[in-house]
């Protein structure tokens, strides 16, 4: 959970955009306007996210770090489900709106517990997290305390759309002390973001380190009507239901 903390302080920023009010700024408003109705819409998001650190002690070796996740909303919120998956592990929060489940294919062990336990919203605050970490940011994309560009048009194909998107480049503000940048992918025609790319800089042993996450959009749904038994946990074979299991395993890589 650290590094949601982390990356969610970068990146969720909230004053006014500065920059030029031509036909980019216009599209970072519709953007918003489209991710801001979240919250009155039940949705299904899917974002496949790749990550590349530098390493101080292995200069040019950059591991890549690939996860995914899935995040479904009922429209009052109360049902949601959040599946976490790396290389031989899944791990899923998962709530009908009077029970929640937690579950980790690594242990083979779920946890289950009334919404309104404190167990339970611990929970809820790992998917809220995991939320505003993916597209919380893309809500306030008119209102970021940073310098937009256009850059054009870019083909893209994927399962969000096929065809061209715009890219936008998200800078600091002149006053802005962190050395990072952003640039997204987005369809003008759906108001959504397809792909991002969030660049930072950091101090490493004598000298800047450069990291890179990817994330691609691979499926974002609003207005879906889930199935009535959807957002019921079957415990998959093998598993065991335990007292309890640490909140801050789930989406741990991230």
């Amino acid at each position: 959970m650290g590094a949601i903390a982390l990356i969610v302080a970068i990146l969720a920023t909230g004053v006014q955009v500065h920059g030029q009010e031509d036909s980019h700024a216009a599209l970072l408003l519709k953007v918003s306007d489209r991710y801001r109705a979240l919250g009155t819409t039940s949705y299904k998001l899917e974002v496949t996210t790749e990550k590349k650190l530098e390493n101080s002690r292995a200069p040019g070796a950059a591991p890549r770090v690939t996860d995914q996740h899935l995040i479904e909303f009922s429209a009052d919120r109360s049902r949601y489900r959040y599946e976490f998956r790396v290389p031989e592990l899944l791990q899923m929060i998962v709530s009908n709106g009077e029970r929640v489940w937690k579950y980790d294919s690594g242990r083979k062990a779920y946890t289950e517990g009334a919404a309104d336990s404190a167990a339970a919203l611990g929970a809820r605050e790992v998917v809220i997290a995991a939320e505003r970490l993916l597209i919380g940011r893309f809500a306030s994309l008119d209102k970021l305390e940073a310098e937009t560009r256009g850059q054009g048009n870019r083909r893209v194909k994927h399962g969000l759309v096929d065809g061209v998107c715009s890219v936008v480049e998200i800078t600091p503000a002149p006053h802005g002390s962190q050395p990072w940048s952003e640039q997204l992918c987005i369809d003008r025609e759906a108001a959504t973001v397809v792909t991002s790319l969030f660049r930072q800089k950091r101090q490493g042993t004598g000298s800047l380190l450069s990291d890179e996450t990817h994330r691609t959009y691979r499926v974002f749904e609003t207005g879906v009507a889930f199935p009535e038994d959807h957002f019921n946990f079957v415990p998959p074979r093998g598993s065991k239901r335990v007292d309890q299991m640490p909140t801050s395993g789930v989406g741990r890589t991230q």
